[in-house]
């Protein structure tokens, strides 16, 4: 298996509702070439130990990056406005899809092939982030 299943809503490591137990494999072997070909888009990510049941170590994986993308033009306040909500509204995100948990301001800044907008580099400044 090559990831890890966002469905598994028991979060006891099963499959679904199969009843299959699974295992997963580290996969960051791949992480060179990715980047080579694709940019920082990609980067070494964790699936922390004890994410599953019988998890005893964490499992190197490849994390991509999740982006917003917008014109250059794009109005600056706006653009902060929607960082600032992001970040900020983390807890309203977690209850839509649990994987937003792993968002911070740290991570946000993680993996993009392209530059930020000003507004969202105000913001990241405002909050003494340096972005990569």
């Amino acid at each position: 298996m090559l990831g890890w299943r966002t469905s598994d809503r028991r979060g006891d490591g099963r499959c679904g509702d199969s009843g299959i137990t699974i295992r997963l494999l580290p996969q960051d072997q791949g992480l060179p070439a990715l980047v080579k070909k694709y940019g920082p888009v990609y980067y070494k990510a964790i699936i922390p130990k004890g994410t599953y049941a019988g998890m005893e170590a964490d499992v190197p994986i490849i994390g991509v990056a999740t982006m917003l993308v917008t014109l250059e033009s794009f109005d600056e306040n706006l653009a902060y406005q929607i960082t600032k909500t992001v970040i900020e509204k983390k807890a309203d995100l977690v209850a839509i899809h649990k994987a937003a948990e792993h968002l911070s301001l740290q991570s946000a800044v993680i993996g993009s092939p392209v530059p930020f907008h000003k507004g969202a580099i105000k913001y990241y400044q405002e909050k003494g982030v340096k972005i990569p």
